[in-house]
């Protein structure tokens, strides 16, 4: 009997380490994702081959025809909100890699393309750079079209505003950030300033004060 209880007893511990290691496993997948995307997005050229652009030649993006291809659909269809699943994914994998649940796991996931899609909705109200080579506007395909059936009901003057706190608020829901790890977050952000200037040391003094200085005390 306890043979048998102790040879249960190791294969449930070890059946949790494989589980922890299959957990780990996934955040640095995530971790490749995240930076594989990155890089796509930052490297993206728009005269390179892609789905959308049929030309030859080699492509300048670090991911190559692949990288091109993904970087140009997302920009196309989300614009620069695509750059949300860049940040967020790496937040997860850490979160994966460190062991630190949620209360909610569901909710990142849930909370992860509603933030894309007000994001997109957000920067279609963004004036247009020079820099930019769509003809969409900077949420691509989805902001504007967002923009042409919400802006009417949510109303002109107020649509960025609403579209900006709604993209906000689902970023962090999406990142996984708990309110007790907010709000460490957030005095922890207040408090370093004065903790920098209390730090700091004092200003010394220039060399014809410390020179004036020993004079009197030599006097005195």
């Amino acid at each position: 009997m306890a043979a048998r209880s102790i040879s249960r007893s190791d294969m449930g511990s070890t059946g949790s380490a494989l589980r922890r290691r299959g957990v780990e496993l996934l955040g640095v997948g995530l971790l490749a994702i995240a930076l594989a995307l990155a890089l796509a997005l930052w490297g993206h050229d728009v005269n390179d081959p892609s789905l959308n652009n049929a030309t030859s030649g080699p492509s300048t993006n670090p991911l190559g025809h692949f990288g091109a291809s993904v970087a140009d659909m997302a920009k196309q269809t989300i614009g620069l909100a695509s750059w949300i699943v860049a940040l967020v994914l790496p937040l997860w994998g850490l979160r994966l890699i460190l062991g630190r649940p949620l209360n909610w796991p569901w909710l990142p996931v849930v909370a992860l393309p509603l933030a894309l899609l007000a994001g997109a909705a957000y920067l279609a109200t963004w004036p247009l750079s020079e820099q930019w080579p769509y003809w969409v506007g900077l949420g691509g395909y989805v902001g504007d079209f967002l923009l042409h059936r919400l802006e009417r009901p949510i109303g002109p003057e107020n649509y960025a505003l609403v579209t900006g706190l709604a993209s906000l608020l689902l970023v962090i829901l999406a990142v996984g950030v708990t309110w007790r790890e907010l709000w460490y977050g957030a005095r922890a952000t207040a408090v370093a300033p004065v903790r920098l200037a209390r730090s700091r040391p004092a200003a010394t003094e220039p060399r014809w004060a410390e020179a004036v200085d020993r004079r009197l005390g030599a006097r005195d």
